[in-house]
């Protein structure tokens, strides 16, 4: 029986041993398309390390889904098979070579419960230049961003093929620069040596031992369109539209060209089980990369293996019946007019051109080589070699530019709730919407967009880098329950902080921050991420009398309750920030026991005052103190009546009296409460010789929604 572990054990078990497995030098994972094929830039990599003696002493693993595939090193010569240990993909054997591999490689992402080790080093090469949005670029599907941006922030090493694409990752993609830590690679794409230093007999031999049926003297041409949908796991194309224009296209040029399909691997398994394309469908195994050095005519619509195909000077077709449709779906980072090729919508265009292809493709070639000059200029077949060098030599190449798009800006990370119809959600809005950029680089963590929230993340200052929740939490089995206790009690009794600290270190890709600031400061569950998150400074927000917020009864419950939980980290923050001097001096009354002096300070709230929100409170309303108190100090000023030169008197007092908060008046910046002592009137007192004892529940009616914050 295999060792296949769910998801849910494997992050236990990754967990549980993270901070006691050793890191093992000279051993190199490698992971393609979540294991589905050795291929990509991880296999010219690897092919690079291996046939190097230089390298000898390195143990070569790559993640498969299944160890008996015969199909697993169909792209690895025969020479360099027995130098690969397979692993299968979440097997414990997995996760334990995640734990302890030196190296890590990947062209897309490691799973949700990874988080990179200090002493590990990630290279990431990804998998195509950038034709679609991607990442934040993409319009109402933020959530897409998670795990792929939490991953590349990760990396040690990022593989860039050309400026366009450093730019796309660190700009408005995927907002990497100024916080990005490790070193981008602009040097070509290790893949496209496939391309370019494999023959095309050496390819074709290779289609023909998959069962693809070619006749040796005509031209390949290979129809290869890319995934449809936003939805990788359910692709939207259509199979029988695929084999109707196959068998037109083979009619069509019967004894002219060899036709044959390439399939992106989201739709490949659908594809295989029709006969219709038997012979015409080339296995998903096979690198795309191998199988463009064997093609003599590439037609795709809008994939980006047409960036890889530059390198040949052969010509491209751009079939593009959907084109309006896909534009809609997802944006493009190219003009159309750039395109080196035709776009044409019909496949009755296509077989026109392909008539009189050598004629017709000289109209593209301006375009053609103004293409390769931009997304494949350090693409001579020997990108892999520079890359290996580089990572493991440090050597420099005038064909390799190492990027660092890391900044000297005050790094803050902010957690401002879930971004609900709230007052605090209005106040955060308008607070990125005043930050100065120049001098900060400001990310918010907060969780997966509701989509009926999603406006309040539109409102938020473009600058800032959104970060959100992605899997479930790095805990141990014992850790995971203790957790769950503390957080339906909302009560800390025995806190695991050397797990919240490993989860705070995999939510935000192992970085560090200036300060981290809880500005919701109402999330337990929440409170706790930030709270030992790398950061120097750490802060925490009141917004309201929390105190008064915890013990509120509605209908019978207490939504709030779980605030006591928040209190007690006030230990683990440098600030507890008040959004106003009275609201801090209430807080620091009533909540004293979770707090010390030189941790309070206030800053003034900013609050849109239109036609969607309002004022948080009025003065007045913040400042409703009634309640159990204590004097602080033996001799007490009482003042006759709540003005600014009211006449008072001294009087000496135990620290044991009983002191009721009756009423509240500010005067200037100074808090006066109307007193009873043991229950007999005396007059007013300063608010700040009070200390807070406890407070009455009291009934809460519910309000309309129109006048809630």
């Amino acid at each position: 029986m295999k060792n296949i572990l769910d998801k849910f054990s494997l992050r236990h078990y990754y967990a549980e041993n993270y901070e006691n497995t050793e890191i093992e030098k000279n051993v190199i994972l490698y992971e393609s398309r979540d294991g589905g094929a050795i291929t990509d830039s991880p296999l010219a990599l690897f092919l690079s390390l291996a046939n190097n003696k230089d390298y000898a002493n390195f143990q070569h693993v790559w993640v498969v889904k299944d160890k008996l595939s015969s199909l697993n090193l169909i792209n690895v010569p025969e020479s360099l098979k027995s130098k690969i240990t397979f692993v299968e993909r979440n097997s414990k054997e997995y996760v334990d070579y995640m734990l302890t591999a030196k190296y890590l490689i990947t062209n897309s992402t490691f799973q949700s419960w990874f988080s990179k080790k200090e002493e590990q080093v990630y290279i990431n090469t990804w998998h195509g230049t950038p034709l679609k949005a991607m990442g934040f670029d993409i319009e109402n599907q933020l959530g897409n961003t998670q795990n792929v941006l939490r991953n590349l922030l990760m990396t040690d090493y990022f593989l860039s093929p050309n400026p366009h694409t450093t730019e796309i990752f660190a700009g408005s993609g995927y907002k990497m620069r100024g916080i990005y830590k490790g070193e981008i690679i602009e040097s070509g794409y290790p893949r496209i040596d496939l391309t370019k230093e494999t023959s095309s007999d050496d390819a074709k031999n290779l289609l023909k031992e998959l069962g693809i049926e070619l006749e040796s003297t005509l031209p390949v041409v290979v129809y290869m369109p890319t995934w449809r949908g936003n939805d990788t796991q359910n692709p939207s194309d259509s199979i029988a539209q695929v084999i109707a224009e196959m068998k037109y296209f083979r009619k069509e040029f019967l004894g002219k060209y060899n036709i044959i399909l390439k399939v992106h691997p989201y739709l490949y398994k659908k594809a295989k089980n029709y006969k219709e394309l038997s012979g015409i469908l080339i296995d998903d195994a096979m690198d795309a990369n191998l199988v463009l050095a064997a093609t003599d005519i590439l037609i795709t619509d809008f994939s980006s293996v047409f960036f890889d195909y530059l390198v040949t000077d052969k010509p491209i077709i751009f079939y593009a019946w959907d084109q309006d449709i896909d534009s809609e779906d997802r944006g493009m980072y190219l003009d159309m007019a750039e395109l080196p090729g035709p776009i044409l919508k019909t496949v009755i265009e296509i077989a026109d051109y392909l008539s009189d292809i050598d004629q017709l493709s000289q109209d593209y070639l301006g375009k053609y080589l103004r293409a390769k000059e931009k997304y494949v200029p350090y693409d001579d077949g020997n990108v892999s070699k520079r890359v290996v060098n580089y990572i493991f030599k440090k050597e420099k190449s005038s064909q390799l530019v190492v990027k660092k798009i890391d900044s000297e800006k005050e790094k803050l990370l902010f957690y401002p709730g879930n971004l609900d119809n709230n007052g605090i959600t209005q106040s955060f809005i308008n607070l990125t919407n005043a930050l100065d950029y120049q001098k900060y680089d400001v990310t918010v963590f907060t969780n997966t967009p509701k989509s009926h929230f999603f406006h309040n993340y539109q409102k938020l200052n473009k600058n800032i880098r959104l970060i959100f929740r992605t899997g479930s939490p790095n805990f141990s089995e014992k850790e995971q329950m203790l957790h769950d206790k503390i957080n339906k009690s909302g009560l800390i009794t025995s806190l695991p902080e050397v797990a919240f600290k490993r989860e705070a270190h995999r939510l935000f890709s192992g970085l560090s921050f200036d300060k981290a600031i809880d500005f919701s400061g109402y999330s337990f569950y929440w409170s706790k991420f930030v709270a030992f998150s790398d950061s120097r400074v750490k802060m925490i927000f009141q917004h309201n009398d929390l105190y008064a917020e915890m013990t509120k009864e509605i209908d019978g419950k207490f939504p709030h309750k779980k605030l006591t939980g928040v209190f007690e980290l006030y230990h683990y923050f440098d600030k507890v920030i008040s959004v106003s001097k009275a609201l801090m001096t209430i807080n620091s009354h009533k909540l004293s026991k979770y707090l010390e002096t030189e941790q309070l300070d206030y800053l003034p709230n900013l609050i849109f005052l239109g036609n969607d929100f309002v004022s948080e409170k009025k003065e007045e309303a913040l400042l409703n103190l009634n309640g159990i108190y204590s004097f602080i100090n033996s001799e007490i000023r009482i003042f006759q009546n709540p003005k600014v030169n009211s006449v008072f008197e001294v009087k000496s007092f135990s620290k044991n009296e009983i002191v009721k908060v009756l009423s509240t008046k500010k005067v200037q910046d100074i808090i006066l409460v109307k007193i009873l002592v043991n229950d007999i009137y005396l007059g007013w007192v300063e608010f700040s010789e009070l200390k807070f004892s406890g407070n009455e529940t009291k009934k809460v009616v519910k309000v309309k929604k129109s006048q809630a914050l």
